[in-house]
């Protein structure tokens, strides 16, 4: 039995993006099915010229296959469903298995609507096999756990599975087949790593979430990897693939204090006795990290911790069900500048108590303590979370399909940004004060995320390589292999610097000079008049 696994594209682009995740879904899968004897190929569309019709059907057409699996999350709807097309239109007819998130989240609603032949439920490494199985044997498919599909136009459910748990028994990841090695010889630096020769790789040490906050939705209990099982894929993937740095894809990989210290304290003895350059990355929340922690985390070579502070304001982040307080945020803040390692932080607005009044308080928050270093955004109700639930509930999405769909940039920016303003608005916050505040976040994000200018900028087979002194720490450090859009007069991007681990723009100097004037733009003259007037937000 043949079969092609196929990742769907994260960017609608019709060249090689490079700076892309591994599919660490499909890639378990993969592995799973190569270790069972059959025959598997990946396509990673990322890593691909033309549009996605023209990329599964040129593929449908050099072999037969008799399964093609695919999968993502519900803002890849678009993606998936020209995957899912193409292949019910191609004379070869595979069979077509979806999974992910996108089907997880609502299986009958996404089955029925997106229309491939099986869905798969949850985690998937079992559930595959078996289906295989059937499809190969007696076709008994209502044996099969964790599966729907149609038989005689009736949509038909299975007994759920139950959740996989002996994650040290499943096989590393097959990336190799998703194209790894030409991602990885063919990245740019970004800033979640100060390695230049970024070569980055993504693992997974637990499934799961402790927490249940009303924006998220996951369906696994959390449950870890043994760490040695981890150490040997990092050693696996050092071998292999000469990794430069390490994403933790977990939602939070910090959250046993004691396994975070014993890793801290192992990856520090690996890296000296193997004399390994390797940085790395991960999610953790603000309540589960502190000063000690923190100083270990930088001697262990961890360059940027993600958080989710999500809101100032008490009332808002109670509703989110955050347990956190704006003082514990504040504190983790401090100690992270403290201990140079980069945030990756967010806020996020629109929360069924948010209010004007407790968007002031977190702006304010914001202008006082993040040092431009948290971004700034709207709650997105990502299907069956606790807020999409209340959205239905309401009334606020009427029509779960088109909202999902909506959730694709391929619907375009300016359809969200009406739902924005229309459709979502599950706030207090009235509807027409949006499309100001939106405007307010990206004017909040240019002014207090510093910019420096570059020196010695030029260009070579790898890019451009130049050097900026950090606006945050005033140390001059060298930067090689980046890629620069737009004019060579007139460009902008972000690097981290490589001693306080801060993010800045670097931008050439009409850039500079039109950043220093932005106040002078009529429109952005007048939003920020307004928004001073109202708000005094803004100094």
């Amino acid at each position: 039995m043949n079969v092609l696994l196929i990742k769907p594209r994260e960017k609608n682009i019709l060249v090689p993006n490079y700076n892309t995740y591994s599919p660490i879904g499909l890639g378990y899968i993969s592995a799973i099915l190569k270790r069972e004897g059959y025959c598997v190929d990946c396509l990673n569309m990322d890593l691909e010229y033309g549009t996605d019709q023209e990329i599964v059907a040129k593929r449908l057409d050099s072999r037969h296959y008799d399964v093609v699996g695919t999968g993502y999350i519900s803002i890849g709807y678009w993606h998936v469903k020209v995957i899912v097309d193409v292949c019910k239109r191609h004379p070869s007819h595979p069979c077509v298995v979806l999974g992910g998130m996108i089907l997880t989240c609502d299986p009958e609603l996404m089955f029925n609507d997106l229309r491939p032949d099986f869905g798969v439920i949850g985690n998937g490494e079992t559930t595959i096999v078996e289906l295989l199985q059937e499809m190969q044997g007696n076709q008994n498919y209502e044996l099969v756990k964790g599966i729907i599909y149609k038989e005689y136009h009736r949509t038909i459910q299975t007994t759920s599975r139950e959740q996989y748990r002996d994650l040290d028994s499943l096989p590393y990841p097959d990336y190799e087949g998703f194209g790894l090695r030409t991602q990885l010889d063919n990245n740019s630096p970004t800033t979640m790593s100060i390695n230049d020769d970024r070569r980055t790789y993504y693992i997974l040490g637990s499934r799961g979430c402790p927490f249940n906050c009303t924006f998220c939705f996951h369906i696994d209990t959390y449950c870890e990897r043994s760490l040695d099982n981890i150490f040997s894929e990092i050693e696996h993937a050092v071998e292999n693939y000469g990794i430069t740095n390490i994403t933790f894809s977990d939602e939070t990989f910090g959250f046993n204090r004691k396994r975070m210290l014993d890793f801290c304290d192992n990856i520090t003895r690996i890296k000296q006795e193997r004399n390994l350059v390797l940085d790395w990355n991960c999610f953790t929340r603000v309540e589960c990290v502190d000063d000690e922690i923190l100083k270990k985390l930088y001697d262990a070579g961890c360059t940027v911790l993600t958080y989710g502070f999500e809101s100032a304001n008490q009332d808002v982040l109670r509703s989110m069900n955050k347990n956190i307080t704006s003082e514990i945020i504040r504190n983790t803040i401090e100690l992270t500048f403290k201990n140079r390692i980069g945030m990756n932080a967010c806020f996020i607005f629109g929360d069924v108590k948010e209010t004007d009044d407790t968007i002031k308080e977190t702006l304010g928050f914001y202008r006082k303590n993040c040092e431009g270093q948290t971004s700034l955004g709207w709650i997105i109700p990502m299907p069956n979370s606790e807020i999409y639930l209340h959205c239905l509930r309401e009334g606020i999405i009427k029509d779960k399909i088109g909202f999902i769909q909506g959730l694709d940039e391929k619907y375009g920016p300016g359809q969200l940004l009406r739902q924005e303003q229309e459709s979502i608005n599950f706030s207090r916050i009235p509807t027409k004060h949006r499309l100001l505040y939106s405007s307010l976040f990206l004017i909040l994000h240019y002014r207090y995320r510093k910019t420096a200018l570059p020196r010695n900028l030029r260009q070579t087979g790898d890019g451009f390589i130049f050097d900026a002194c950090c606006p945050y720490c005033d140390k001059e450090h060298h930067y090689t292999r980046y890629s620069v859009s737009g004019h060579k007069h007139s460009y902008f991007f972000q690097v981290m610097c490589k001693s306080c681990r801060k993010r800045f723009f670097v931008r050439s100097w009409s850039g500079f000079i039109l950043y220093q004037l932005i106040d002078k733009v009529p429109g952005m003259e007048k939003i920020v008049c307004i928004v001073n007037s109202k708000m005094n937000i803004i100094r």
